[in-house]
C-alpha cells in the first residue's frame, strides 16, 4: 500500500467508535478504533507506530489521578505528558515510571504540545497563559528531588498575550527556532517567531 497522509478524529458515535482515521486527499474513512469515547486533545501519536488515547473505561499502563484534559508524546516516543486539571504529569512511556509533576497553571490546562525536536513542550490553560517547559531542566530537577515527584521547576518562558483562555497551540518546524501559534477564546491567534 502506498504511503498516504492521514488525520485522526475523536469522539463517541452510535457504533462505539472512539478514533477514526481518514485519508487527507481521498476523504475516505480508512480505519475505526472502537471502545469508549476519547475526549478532544486526548489522542496523540507515540512515535511513528502507535496511537495513544485517554479513556476512562480502558485499563492502561499509565494510571492518571484524575480526568485527562489533554496529553502529548515526545516525537521520539520516550515521554508522555498528561494534564489533569492544573497539574502536568510526565511519564517515561516504556517503563511507565512517573518522572515529575508540574504545577504552575492557576486554572485547568487546555492543551499540551511538544516542539518537533522534543527539547521543549508548551502548556496552555483557562488562565490565559502559555508556559514553555525545557525537558532537560524539568527532568534534572525531578531526579534531584528524591522521594517526591513534585518538581520545583519553573517554565523557561511565560506568555500572557491572550485576554481569555487559550484553546490550542501549534509548534512549527525547527525546534526552538520554529514558530509557535496560539489561539484563544478572545478570537485572536498570536504568532511567536521563536522560543528564546
Amino acid at each position: 500500500m502506498a504511503d498516504e497522509e492521514v488525520f485522526l478524529t475523536t469522539g463517541a458515535s452510535e457504533d462505539n467508535v472512539c478514533i477514526s482515521l481518514w485519508g487527507v486527499n481521498s476523504g475516505i474513512l480508512l480505519k475505526s478504533y472502537k471502545g469508549g469515547s476519547c475526549p478532544s486533545r486526548s489522542v496523540c501519536l507515540l512515535g511513528k507506530d502507535f496511537i495513544l488515547a485517554s479513556q476512562e473505561s480502558v485499563h492502561s499502563k499509565l494510571v492518571c489521578p484524575g480526568r485527562v484534559s489533554c496529553m502529548a508524546c515526545s516525537p521520539d516516543g520516550v515521554y508522555c505528558v498528561v494534564a489533569c486539571t492544573e497539574k502536568i504529569y510526565i511519564w517515561q512511556f516504556a517503563s511507565g515510571n512517573l518522572l515529575a509533576v508540574l504545577s504552575r497553571h492557576f486554572q485547568p490546562i487546555s492543551c499540551l504540545r511538544f516542539t518537533d525536536d522534543g527539547s521543549h513542550f508548551l502548556s496552555s490553560g483557562e488562565d490565559n497563559l502559555v508556559l514553555v517547559w525545557k525537558m532537560s531542566r524539568v527532568l534534572s530537577v525531578s531526579s534531584s528531588s528524591v522521594g517526591t515527584f513534585e518538581a520545583n521547576s519553573s517554565p523557561c518562558h511565560t506568555w500572557s498575550d491572550h485576554a481569555l483562555p487559550v484553546t490550542d497551540i501549534h509548534c512549527g518546524c525547527g525546534g526552538m527556532r520554529g514558530h509557535v501559534v496560539t489561539s484563544s477564546l478572545d478570537q485572536t491567534c498570536k504568532v511567536c517567531n521563536a522560543i528564546q
